[in-house]
């Protein structure tokens, strides 16, 4: 008896190595806000998606709605106009307001989609967003992931340029999906929603 059951045990499958190979298949795929997941770029580090985007060489400064600079590949500092800008891969969420008290939907851009095929240098570890009325946030950038943060251009179906009073946040304000990721701290992240933001400075 003791000798069958040892040979039983010894034709018994190993299952972990199986396991852990799915474990480890399954985690690149992971990511929420507090990390991407593996992103496609190109051989200049620009993400391939949107590498056939064109920057504006010389735009009319009052067409201009972000400048990027710093840490990034190529000229810097890196202008875009709106137009460009829409270019990018839309997103769209419907969020509560933390400022407003309402639901609203945003439009915009992934924010790392733009630094991305801009190109991060590998040194690069924070952002800050400057406002064109003087607020200033640095945000780490691995608190950010695909459609949590957004330069958003639209809210409600309108482009910030329709609304009048403080509803008029743009050209581009930062919104931040919370209800896709209930992780995140309305209270700590809310500081992040900067409105008419104008200069991205990566460091």
């Amino acid at each position: 008896m003791t000798k069958n059951s040892g040979l039983l045990r010894a034709q018994r499958p190993n299952l972990f190595p199986a396991f852990l190979f799915l474990i480890l298949l399954t985690v690149p795929f992971i990511a929420g806000c507090g990390g991407r997941g593996e992103s496609r770029t190109d051989a200049e580090g620009r993400k391939t998606a949107e590498k056939n985007i064109v920057l504006p060489e010389d735009p009319n400064p009052e067409d201009v709605v972000l400048t990027v600079e710093g840490l990034i590949h190529g000229p810097t500092p890196a202008r875009f106009d709106l137009a460009t800008i829409k270019k990018f891969k839309p997103v769209s969420f419907t969020n509560f307001d933390p400022w407003d008290n309402k639901d609203r939907k945003y439009t915009g851009v992934d924010i790392m989609d733009i630094l991305e095929f801009l190109g991060l240098d590998d040194s690069a570890r924070f952002i800050d967003i400057k406002a064109a009325n003087g607020y200033n946030v640095s945000v780490d950038i691995k608190d950010m992931s695909s459609d949590c943060h957004i330069f958003s251009y639209a809210m409600d179906g309108r482009e910030y340029a329709a609304y009048a009073g403080k509803e008029n946040r743009g050209p581009l304000a930062v919104a931040i999906d919370f209800t896709a990721h209930p992780d995140l701290s309305v209270d700590v992240y809310k500081h992040q929603l900067v409105w008419f933001v104008q200069t991205v400075t990566v460091k």
